[in-house]
């Protein structure tokens, strides 16, 4: 293998493949070197927008869970006036079953000879 290398040295056209071969190994290796700094620096900055998205998604479940917080105070704040403002009405005075209006819900009751509406199934008995 040295004999060949050296008389492929020794000639002008061995001359011109060995250092062809040559350049060509040094633009690979700092391609190769270019590259992998290139991957690390697109890692970081991957690991970067990740973080950044994390974050992003945390304040926006912060920012919903707030929301949903207000709404829900809202909701039972509503319920307590109306509830106030059932408790200012008037009682409904009583009312007996005999002698309820039939339009009443304490007329659909009465059983003395007046039907039911939902007793009466779809052939009118």
């Amino acid at each position: 293998m040295s004999a060949i290398l050296t008389w492929l040295a020794g000639t002008r056209l061995g001359r011109w493949v060995i250092g062809l071969g040559a350049v060509l190994m040094a633009a690979l290796a700092l391609a190769g070197i270019a590259w992998r700094k290139g991957e690390k620096s697109g890692a970081a900055k991957g690991e970067a927008e990740a973080e950044k998205a994390k974050a992003d998604a945390a304040e926006q479940r912060a920012t919903e869970t707030i929301a949903e917080q207000k709404a829900q105070q809202a909701a039972v704040q509503t319920a307590s006036e109306v509830h106030d403002e059932i408790q200012k009405l008037p009682d409904a005075p009583a009312q007996q079953v005999a002698t309820a209006d039939p339009a009443t819900a304490a007329g659909h009751l009465r059983d003395d000879g007046w039907v039911r509406d939902d007793a009466i199934d779809a052939n009118g008995h």
